[in-house]
């Protein structure tokens, strides 16, 4: 994983939310873990939306 953005950041997350740290190995590997997950959480809805619906267009028997 890149971890340049989280590292950069890093400092100033912990100074905001007071994080002892062994927790800041969580928010080392959380972050981009969570990032990486947010494609996924938006792509399945929009995959439900905007996929094209299959239509059954063979003759029926009669």
């Amino acid at each position: 994983m890149i971890y340049n953005a989280v590292m950069v950041t890093l400092p100033a997350t912990v100074a905001s939310l007071h994080t002892p740290v062994p927790a800041q190995a969580w928010l080392l590997n959380g972050t981009p873990l969570g990032l990486a997950a947010a494609p996924a959480l938006i792509g399945v809805p929009a995959t439900l939306l905007l996929r094209p619906r299959a239509r059954h267009t063979a003759a029926r028997p009669e």
